[in-house]
């Protein structure tokens, strides 16, 4: 093995996986394990699990995030996880290619993406470039998001909304309530619930799940978090 890959590593890497697959975490548990200075230390099926114990214990160095999971979503959990942690690392696990989705995490903190499909991804490889600094993404998905941005001009404002509106619609999409925008805005809670009910309606959608679908499809989030 290559030693200067971990001069600049923690002796033991220590991490976390959340994944609701049975299998699949157990896998994985043991492909960490085998690394050399890397160890498992939590491997659970949901982010509520994770967030019990992280409460009375260090952060991991890089947390094996998957994105579909029962209760609380990864995209959910990867703000708290980066709010509570900033220095954590969060890899990604996707079942496809779900570019919205990837788009998302990459723009709200995420370190990189593992797609479980993909018979050439080197877990290992993978985390020790995160833990160099690099961003590991395959060549497919990097391409499919340099053509999103091409684009991007045309799709921002299409819906003409206000700067403080898409960063309200932001922190909605991040998973936050009208009171914990207004506090983090320094504004009433009226004058959110006024952004929240124009947004809405420039969009021609009716609620939250249906603004956070429709923002990360056509591209309007990029705005705040371009990549």
């Amino acid at each position: 093995m290559n030693n200067s890959f971990l001069q600049h590593q923690p002796v033991n890497t220590n991490v976390w996986i959340i994944e609701d697959h049975h299998e699949t975490r157990k896998t994985l548990v043991s492909q960490v394990q085998a690394i050399e200075n890397y160890r498992c230390t939590l491997a659970v099926e949901s982010c509520e699990e994770a967030f019990k114990v992280l409460k009375t214990s260090e952060p991991p160095h890089i947390i094996l995030l998957d994105i579909h999971l029962p209760g609380m979503s990864g995209l959910q959990g990867l703000n708290k996880f980066k709010k509570h942690s900033p220095g954590t690392h969060v890899i990604f696990m996707t079942v496809n290619d779900e570019l919205e989705a990837i788009i998302y995490a990459m723009n709200n903190g995420a370190s990189g993406y593992y797609w479980k499909g993909a018979q050439h991804y080197n877990i290992e490889e993978m985390m020790r470039d995160v833990m160099n600094g690099g961003c590991p993404m395959d060549a497919f998905t990097a391409k499919k998001i340099i053509e999103r941005n091409k684009t991007f001009s045309r799709v921002e404002n299409a819906y003409d909304l206000s700067e403080r509106e898409l960063q309200i619609l932001q922190l909605f999409a991040g998973g936050k309530t009208a009171q914990q925008i207004a506090n983090e805005l320094f504004l009433s809670y009226n004058t959110v619930n006024d952004h929240r009910k124009h947004i809405y309606e420039k969009l021609h959608v009716h609620n939250r799940a249906e603004a956070t679908s429709k923002a990360l499809r056509e591209g309007l989030l990029d705005k705040t978090f371009g990549l």
